[in-house]
């Protein structure tokens, strides 16, 4: 039997108790999908972006999906697939420096900071 925040593995390698994808304890997603769009109900919690393809994660306008302000997701590049964080139609993504993960096993987040304007921090790069 799995303790308190097990991660418990289905069939074909994913992870869910609750919901696709879903850990045990409800706060890491394992998505294997190149392109992905983080929904209400990942909202705040960790996404796992495992594929050996170039992946995307795109952030959607208040229009498509309403996240209220302090909604963060972080992104873990768990894949070798280099992991690009997009800005819908009508979103902006303020950062230092570019919106790739730096690198296999990088973690970096985005923070809305505002309606349609999200804050994005952590290993990235160019």
């Amino acid at each position: 039997m799995a303790g308190p925040g097990a991660i418990i593995p289905e069939s074909g390698g994913k992870f869910a108790t609750t919901g696709a994808n879903r850990s045990a304890n409800g706060s890491i997603w394992n998505i294997p999908e190149v392109a992905h769009t983080p929904t209400l109900n990942q909202a705040n919690e960790w996404l796992r972006r495992g594929n050996a393809a170039a992946q995307t994660s795109t952030i959607q306008a208040d229009a498509d999906m309403y996240f209220p302000q302090g909604t963060v997701f972080t992104f873990e590049q768990s894949g070798a697939g280099q992991l690009t964080i997009v800005a819908a139609v009508g979103v902006t993504i303020r950062r230092a420096v570019g919106l790739k993960l730096a690198a296999q096993y990088a973690v970096a987040q985005v923070r809305k900071v505002a309606d349609n304007e999200w804050v994005a921090f952590g290993a990235l790069i160019a």
